[in-house]
C-alpha cells in the first residue's frame, strides 16, 4: 500500500503544480494593458501606416536547400565521412 500512497501523493503534487501554471499564464493572459481588439485595430492601422513588409519572415527570401538545411546537414555528413 505505501506504494500506492506514493503514487496518489506524486499525481496530486503534479496536479497543484499545473494548476499552479495555469493560474500564472491566466494572470499574464488577462493583465495585458490593452484589450485584444485595440491590439488588432493598432497592427491594422501599423500594416496601412508603414506596409506589411518589414513583418515578413526571412524565410520567404531564402533559397529552399538553406531553408531545409541541406547545406547543413551536407556539411555535417561529409565532416562525418571524413572522420570515421
Amino acid at each position: 500500500m505505501p506504494c500506492t500512497s506514493y503514487i496518489y501523493q506524486h499525481i496530486l503534487h503534479k496536479l497543484y503544480f499545473c494548476r499552479q501554471n495555469i493560474e500564472v499564464a491566466s494572470e499574464m493572459f488577462h493583465g495585458q494593458p490593452q484589450k485584444p481588439m485595440d491590439t488588432a485595430v493598432y497592427w491594422v492601422e501599423h500594416v496601412l501606416k508603414y506596409g506589411g513588409d518589414h513583418l515578413k519572415s526571412h524565410a520567404f527570401d531564402m533559397p529552399w536547400y538553406q531553408y531545409l538545411m541541406l547545406d547543413v546537414i551536407v556539411v555535417l555528413l561529409v565532416t562525418i565521412q571524413i572522420v570515421l
